[in-house]
């Protein structure tokens, strides 16, 4: 049974199918693994609020410390659409109080970061990727 491919990369060349990335013939690609939102969007302290509920804390200025447009975008519109203003700040207790920020939703946050953005490889790997690219997709014209 084929089973359609929902992320590609490469000109096509590279599918990413439920149990991984294959090239366009079907071989496996094992080097090759999904990048997602959560790998840009540097990583945000998690907690347990009083309630129960589980929430990532993002400080004033976040935006500052995320350097890729996607992730930037996806932050700031779960912070719009999800977030609530942190009672008290947010971070660790430090001499001064803790930081004005925003709490999302841990849920909705995964969701979110778990999107699919890109191909991660590595680099000792990337010559023999694209070559394997390059002779799949044929002669570019």
């Amino acid at each position: 049974m084929h089973m359609p491919a929902f992320h590609t990369t490469l000109g096509g060349a590279l599918c990413l199918r439920p149990d991984g990335y294959h090239w366009a013939d079907g071989t496996p690609e094992p080097r090759a693994q999904p990048m997602r939102l959560a790998d840009l969007a540097g990583n945000w302290r998690r907690t347990m609020l009083d309630d129960g509920s589980s929430v990532v804390e993002l400080p004033d200025g976040w935006s500052r410390h995320v350097g890729h447009d996607g992730a930037h975008r996806a932050i700031a519109q779960l912070v719009l659409v999800h977030g609530s203003r942190a009672r008290g700040g947010v971070g660790a207790e430090v001499p001064g109080g803790r930081a004005p920020g925003a709490l999302v939703p841990l849920g909705d946050w995964d969701r979110t970061m778990n999107e699919i953005v890109g191909v991660l490889w590595d680099r000792d790997d990337e010559a023999a990727i694209l070559a394997t690219a390059e002779r799949l997709r044929g002669p570019q014209e």
